[in-house]
Parts: C-alpha cells; sequence; structure tokens
C-alpha cells in the first residue's frame, strides 16, 4: 500500500511537489532522492507536508483521484 503527500512552501502556501510512496516516512525524508530545485525552495523558504491518501494501491493508474491530484496533463 502507498501514501500520497504533498508538500507546501511556508511562504506562499503554494504547493510544489506532490508524491507517492511505500511508506509515510517518505513524505518527510529531505535527504534522499530530492533534486536540487526541490532542495533550493526547501533551504530557502520551508516546506509543511499534507498526507492527502493513505492505504492506497501502489498504482497511481488503479487509484482513480491521483491523476486529478497531479492536475491537467498527468492522467
Amino acid at each position: 500500500m502507498a501514501v500520497v503527500y504533498q508538500h507546501i512552501r511556508k511562504d506562499n502556501n503554494q504547493v510544489f511537489y506532490i508524491g507517492i510512496g511505500n511508506r509515510i516516512e517518505r513524505a518527510y525524508d529531505v535527504k534522499r532522492r530530492r533534486n536540487r530545485h526541490w532542495k533550493s525552495i526547501v533551504n530557502k523558504h520551508g516546506y509543511d507536508v499534507v498526507i492527502l491518501h493513505e492505504n492506497i494501491s501502489s498504482s497511481p493508474h488503479l487509484h482513480p483521484s491521483f491523476p486529478t491530484l497531479l492536475g491537467p496533463g498527468h492522467a
């Protein structure tokens, strides 16, 4: 089962990342597998985590709301 989460900038409350991981700890992980752009935003503005869904199928294609979470062009 998987967790879907979003990262929100603390300076303007805008979502800058939506992710899916096998464990809830992944949503809070800042040391592994984050790109330079993500790290730059976090270092400059900070971030909050919002858990959107827990215990869903690990395949985003099997969960009907996942494309909606990502927005247009990601279905």
